[in-house]
């Protein structure tokens, strides 16, 4: 909130509910100054005129006389005295009083919002907030429209079935969430964080959306939304404990289904309560350990056991686009969207109705309603693919599957990511979008599509899904054909339920990157839903199935282009690059034929030398490969010689340059998940040199680069908490990924990182070994380190 209002010190501690049948308070009145202080100063301070009392529970504002309202009035002079009143009046609402106010509270209402939609909406929002109006008409929502005055907050409520509003006044709790959403928004410092904790609201907000009422839906979402993003220490809502919730969600149709999804996005999506935690893995190894209550995890178990939640998601996504749309739809959503957003009453929008509801996909009104179809799918994507992320994954693959998800989505996919763009001015206007790429609600579908593809694909067997039935008997000709191994998934993979088409979405989706610009952010999504293709373990076939689409070179050629940079499409190139190229000879001879002179090898290098964070999982590939052909296939040592990338980072030299550089990126402090990988790919440097018996020969040359020393002390560290986080319980995946995105196996990894933490400073294989006695002496008796050191 602007600091120059001032903001009155009273915060809620309970809801009446929690002292009902007990009034002594209400008669009561606490002599406790509130200053109102305006843009002027102490100017306009009417703390001898507004007093506080406590009302069921919560300090209040109370007026002495009419002076009040002339005092603020003319400190905001903008707002007209009929919308002070009626706020003044409203804040002193008494709980114990609001059936007798309750008739006249939708004029009330009314009264604001029309003030709050003019030009002095700011000023009306600041008065309304700071009169603790937002809690003031929660109260009355919960005791009086849902008549909840006698349940108190620990009361056990576990045969209750859902709640339901009075139906004389839904109209006025419609009112209510609009006005306290159109304040909200126009009071950017105001947070709800304090009503996460306050159930029976939360309650009550999800149970609107079992009203018919047309517009209570978006604002209910968009309250509810305030509050579940709010928050940067409060824990989220845990829906299982939403009291008949599961019959709500069954019975949800239309606008009211839709609106539920995009709360269900945000609320999976909210990882705010945890954003400190997840600062560093040092944090949130610490927030794992700690953490008693997995919430992502007992929310995505609860939307998985809804029956048929799941395939009602996945049906609404097969649909073609506009399956739904009707005359009578549009209408509905048009009017509602006005109403809520632009603040029009109901005799402009019937004269914009009948000006613009002409046919043709060019008319707003279409615009509008594509728009809403097109978010809510992007919703919906984002759901799936979180389910797929979570522990619960081997579950929605087996439903997804028996669905047939990815075939019907195949049939319809085109149409609804890519194909019927809504308009520029649509989502510009309205939503202030303009200028942001990655908040154009065409690029958010498109974003969505992808990380479900992404989800679906992961180091599962049913990324195969993702090719056609007469792609996937290419692959296995093409296995017998070069002779490659079939891998097992594709051996045993059912290809009853698999699109007859000639292509499937993957070859779709790869024939897309070709029309994205270098710097789209599409660009990157697209080349991770094919990396997940790729990952796991090393397959040559499927690497072999998108080398002949020559992704490679196109990528490469991209990457030493003279074409603006882009970090985040980089990444997404690099990373590509490091799953199609790993092991692979065939891809090193495709990339070397791109790198045909010295000026594009050089640019490449540069390219990768600008950001090791972006491309070490590249510079790592590079490497594995390099050591797997001196190590294991010495018939084509020619090929260090005579690859340009291959010989470059076969050298010792090099590879200790480019550890060097990426360890002194990093502290303990500052490792993420971001930049782990470039402390791995440093470790697996010395992981490749003690297999060929050079680990003493590296880590001398370490020591004598620049810096080296502090380099090492540093290294330690890291290996000490690279030890404790890959050995918590919960990190085995994390594990397995290290030794599938590296063909070493996680022993191996220990055995050489208890080699380099080794104290016996005799060791040549120990970093002790090159340090001095100070440095030495300090890391045995760091006492956090103990626990982890050998001898």
């Amino acid at each position: 909130m602007d600091p120059t209002w001032g903001k009155i010190s009273a915060s809620t501690q309970s809801y009446a509910s929690e002292n009902t049948g007990n009034n002594e308070s209400n008669n009561s009145e606490g002599r406790n100054a509130a200053h109102f202080r305006t843009a002027k100063g102490t100017e306009g301070n009417i703390c001898t005129r507004i007093m506080q009392r406590e009302i069921g529970g919560r300090k209040h504002l109370y007026r002495l006389d009419q002076v009040s309202v002339e005092v603020v009035s003319k400190s905001v002079p903008d707002v007209d005295p009929l919308t002070i009143e009626t706020l003044f009046s409203m804040a002193l609402m008494q709980t114990n009083q609001c059936k007798e106010i309750l008739p006249s509270l939708s004029a009330k209402l009314k009264v604001i919002t029309n003030a709050a939609m003019k030009s002095a909406n700011q000023e009306v929002a600041k008065l309304f907030i700071s009169f603790e109006l937002v809690e003031v008409l929660l109260d009355v929502l919960v005791l009086e429209l849902f008549e909840l005055r006698k349940l108190h907050e620990t009361d056990q409520v576990s045969n209750r079935e859902m709640l339901k509003c009075n139906p004389n006044y839904v109209e006025t709790a419609r009112l209510m969430m609009q006005l306290i959403y159109e304040c909200i928004q126009m009071v950017p410092g105001y947070r709800m964080e304090h009503l996460r904790k306050k159930h029976r609201v939360l309650e009550v907000l999800f149970s609107l959306f079992g009203e018919n009422n047309n517009h209570i839906h978006a604002f209910t979402t968009w309250v509810l939304e305030e509050i579940i993003v709010a928050s940067t220490a409060t824990a989220p809502v845990i829906l299982n404990e939403i009291i008949g919730l599961p019959g709500l969600m069954a019975k949800l149709t239309g606008n009211q289904l839709f609106h539920f999804y995009h709360l269900i996005s945000t609320l999976m999506s909210d990882v705010e309560f945890t954003a400190s935690a997840h600062s560093s893995l040092e944090k949130h190894d610490q927030w794992l350990v700690n953490s008693t209550v997995n919430v992502s995890d007992i929310n995505q178990k609860f939307l998985l056991s809804v029956p048929l939640f799941l395939e009602k998601m996945c049906t609404t996504l097969c649909q073609p686009m506009m399956h739904n749309f009707n005359r009578r739809r549009q209408v509905d959503f048009v009017t509602q969207f006005l109403t809520a957003t632009l603040g029009l009453n109901n005799p402009d929008v019937n004269e914009l109705l009948e000006q613009n509801m002409g046919g043709g996909g060019d008319n707003v009104f279409f615009q509008m309603t594509l728009f809403q179809e097109k978010t809510t799918r992007a919703d919906l994507f984002l759901i799936v693919s979180l389910l797929l992320s979570g522990n619960s994954r081997d579950q929605v693959q087996t439903r997804l599957v028996d669905f047939q998800f990815m075939p019907k989505l195949h049939r319809v996919f085109k149409s609804i990511v890519w194909e019927n763009p809504i308009q520029e001015h649509i989502h510009s206007e309205h939503h202030n979008m303009a200028g942001h790429e990655d908040c154009n609600p065409n690029t958010v579908i498109r974003i969505q599509f992808l990380r479900l593809i992404h989800s679906v694909a992961d180091s599962h067997a049913n990324r195969y899904y993702l090719l056609s039935s007469p792609e996937v008997k290419q692959l296995k000709a093409l296995a017998v054909q070069k002779g490659l191994e079939v891998p097992k998934d594709l051996k045993d993979f059912d290809t009853t339920n698999l699109s007859h088409a000639n292509i499937g979405i993957l070859s779709e989706i790869v024939s897309l990157l070709k029309e994205e610009s270098s710097s789209s952010c599409v660009r990157f999504w697209i080349t991770r839903a094919m990396e997940a293709f790729l990952r796991g373990e090393t397959q040559e076939i499927d690497q072999t199935f998108l080398l002949e689409k020559n992704l490679v070179e196109d990528t490469v050629e991209l990457l030493v282009s003279s074409q603006p940079r882009v970090d985040t499409v980089a990444q997404g190139n690099f990373d590509f690059l490091s799953a199609i190229m790993r092991k692979n000879l065939s891809a090193f001879e495709r990339c070397d034929r791109v790198l045909d002179c010295s000026a594009k090898f050089h640019r490449l290098i540069a390219a990768i030398d600008y950001s090791l964070v972006d491309s070490n999982m590249f510079i790592r590939c590079v490497m594995l490969t390099a050591c797997e052909i001196r190590n294991t296939r010495p018939e084509y040592l020619h090929v260090l010689e005579s690859s340009r990338l291959l010989n470059h980072f076969s050298k010792m030299q090099v590879c200790v340059e480019v550890a060097a550089r990426m360890l002194s990126l990093l502290t303990v402090s500052t490792l993420s998940q971001e930049n782990v990988s470039c402390l791995n790919t440093s470790l697996l440097v010395f992981i490749m040199a003690n297999r060929i018996g050079e680990l003493p020969k590296y880590l001398k040359a370490f020591s004598e680069s620049s810096d080296g020393s502090e380099i090492l002390c540093n290294f330690i560290e890291l290996l000490e908490f690279w030890q404790v986080h890959y050995t918590l319980p919960m990190k085995k995946t994390d594990c397995r990924s290290l030794e599938m995105s590296s063909g070493v196996k996680f022993v191996e990894w220990m055995e050489v990182v208890k080699m380099l933490l080794n104290s016996d400073t005799t060791s040549p294989t120990s970093i002790s070994h090159y340090l001095s006695p100070p440095q030495v002496h300090k890391f045995n008796n760091h006492p956090s380190m103990q626990p982890f050191r050998t001898s």
